[in-house]
């Protein structure tokens, strides 16, 4: 062995024992040289792009864990003031070494073993380096990881430790590699996807597993459909109901919850929906005991409750108490400020003042529609005969449906309201003149007259369009039945776009429209009946929109497919849509999902 000395640092030299003349890769030396006198060749090493796999860090952990297991590729440096050596073949080994001393994990001048070789070779050498190497497939990788912890005894923590990695990574890594062996051999052999093997580490079950895939056909094997068909039965953590319960709850209660590996936030699945269903009702049920308290005949629970469960039965409005003394005054003033502010819009004749006279009207009816909602009250007769059921919305909250009167006690409702007709002087309903067919005859010329009206005016039509999308865009009206004569189809899409991106909610976008949602919300009639006159006591400008607001809420134009021709492309243009203005890409929202390059 050979030591040479170069600027205050040793450099030790092995000469090969056997040399073959005109093999100048087998006349490489073998040498150490100290860490703080090598550089990165800027000119010599093939490899000019950065690859995948392993980060810098990682590698930096297990050089420390495992020492350096591979010698660098080095030819004498042209500038000796920098470095003694130059790197050509092992940069991404020479940046770990470089990190653990700058962490203080080695001395600066540790000595490092290196493989020197002529520089008239270093092209060659650095080619043939990195032709030699063969990327491990990330299905050996998975199973060394297992192997490390069922037969070495490693902990989650010490493999995450010497691969520089997170714990989440090798419990996602132990979780792949036990996914069915059969299942396991496809993706091995490239004939399944990693993101395809990913979804089956949602069940345990390795015969589900491999009948899923072997019933997917086609489209059906698409990561988003194998996870559907894979998570069938079981409850999101997101569901309202969980939402309600809590999962500290639900897994108090001996609940069992699948992890979703795939989620970063450690979401999961419910699956036991029975236990979920029995907490959530007994949740509801003091809730129910303070309804019970107002007076109802019956009070139900229902965790889960559609508006067709509704609508079994007959929903009755609230009725108005009688007010005191001093709220008769307060009324009195109310109706006298609304009678005024439609005197004073009547008697003008200023454009320029007409716009701060309807807001004084708006203000005054505003102001009168809260006190008359203060002497809403259930009649004694009511509570007699009607009941209420708790059950959750879409968010998870508790709500309550009163005034439901069950099919048994329809005809008793009946007797009450004609008796409370013939207590007031109206006359009692007599029977129909008029059997169901001929009914039908004269209500379809009826039809076809308002019909031949309503072509010549437009404004009533308006407010006919805005009064069936407002009946069917807001929840409130959506309990109980309500007359629309028009036959118009509309869905809002809050869920769709909801289940497609977790965090529109909190988006610029979202916020904004939810905002103008909200303002109407406040301002809609409570009682669905009335909805058609206040529309038509609606100024033009806010009737349109309320439209607009309720045609936006229906617009659908979602994708599962990145191609050419996406919906709604003509629409995003006329509007000048940029989307630089509403939507920012974020490590979750966007940069996690895409590969790397």
């Amino acid at each position: 062995m050979k030591t040479k000395q170069r600027h205050g640092a040793k450099v030790r030299t092995t000469t090969p024992p056997t040399t073959r003349k005109g093999a100048s890769l087998d006349a490489a030396q073998s040498i150490q040289v100290p860490l703080n006198r090598l550089m990165l060749s800027p000119t010599r090493n093939v490899r000019t792009r950065k690859s995948g796999g392993h980060s810098i860090a990682e590698l930096a952990a297990m050089i420390k864990s495992q020492t350096l297991l591979n010698r660098l590729t080095v030819i004498p440096a042209k500038d000796r003031k920098k470095a003694d050596f130059e790197v050509v073949a092992g940069g991404r080994r020479l940046a770990a070494l470089n990190l653990l001393a700058s962490q203080r994990a080695i001395p600066k001048d540790a000595l490092i073993d290196c493989k020197r070789v002529a520089d008239e070779n270093a092209t060659e050498a650095s080619l043939a380096e990195n032709l030699s190497h063969e990327a491990m497939h990330p299905a050996d990788q998975f199973l060394a990881f297992k192997k490390l912890i069922d037969d070495e005894g490693k902990s989650v923590g010490d493999v995450a430790a010497a691969f520089g990695v997170s714990e989440l990574t090798v419990t996602r890594r132990l979780k792949i590699a036990q996914v069915s062996p059969r299942l396991f051999e496809l993706y091995r052999n490239d004939k399944m996807t990693l993101e395809q093997l990913m979804q089956f580490t949602l069940t345990d079950d390795h015969a589900k597993q491999e009948s899923v895939w072997k019933a997917a056909v086609g489209w059906q094997r698409d990561p988003r459909q194998l996870r559907k068909l894979l998570v069938d039965g079981k409850i999101s953590a997101s569901d309202p109901l969980v939402v309600f319960v809590g999962l500290d709850a639900y897994k108090a209660a001996g609940g069992e919850v699948l992890t979703d590996l795939l989620s970063d936030k450690g979401e999961g699945f419910i699956t036991d929906a029975a236990l979920l269903n029995q907490l959530a009702e007994a949740k509801l049920a003091k809730k129910a005991e303070k309804v019970h308290a107002a007076g109802w005949k019956w009070v139900e629970v229902r965790p889960h409750c559609e508006h067709s469960d509704l609508a079994a039965f007959r929903q009755i409005g609230q009725g108005r108490r009688e007010p005191t003394d001093k709220e008769r005054v307060k009324l009195q003033a109310l109706e006298k400020a609304v009678a005024e502010a439609n005197q004073a819009i009547e008697a003008s004749n200023d454009e320029d003042t007409e716009d701060v006279l309807y807001d004084t009207l708006s203000r005054a009816e505003t102001a009168h529609e809260k006190f008359i909602e203060t002497l809403a009250a259930w009649a004694p007769d009511q509570l007699a005969l009607a009941g209420a059921v708790v059950t959750l919305d879409e968010r998870g909250c508790p709500r309550v449906h009163q005034g439901l009167v069950r099919a048994e006690d329809q005809k008793a409702l009946k007797r009450v309201v004609q008796a409370k007709a013939v207590a007031s002087g109206k006359p009692e309903a007599t029977k129909a003149e008029h059997s169901e067919k001929l009914t039908a005859a004269l209500t379809a010329h009826r039809n076809a007259a308002i019909q031949a009206l309503l072509v010549k005016r437009q404004d009533v039509a308006l407010v006919m369009l805005a009064h069936s999308l407002v009946l069917k865009c807001f929840a409130r009206y959506q309990t109980s039945y309500i007359a629309d004569p028009l036959q118009v189809r509309a869905t809002t899409v809050a869920d769709q776009l909801r289940r497609a991106a977790a965090d529109i909610d909190q988006s610029p976008a979202a916020v904004a429209f939810a905002h103008s949602w909200e303002t109407w919300d406040r301002l809609l009639p409570e009682d669905g009946n009335a909805l058609f006159a206040w529309l038509l006591a609606l100024p033009p400008l806010e009737l349109q929109e309320l439209l607009t607001l309720c045609v936006a809420a229906c617009v659908n134009t979602l994708a599962s497919r990145d191609v050419k021709g996406l919906p709604g492309q003509v629409l995003a243009s006329t509007l000048g849509l940029n989307m630089g203005d509403w939507w920012q890409p974020t490590a979750e929202g966007y940069l996690k999902h895409i590969p790397k390059p």
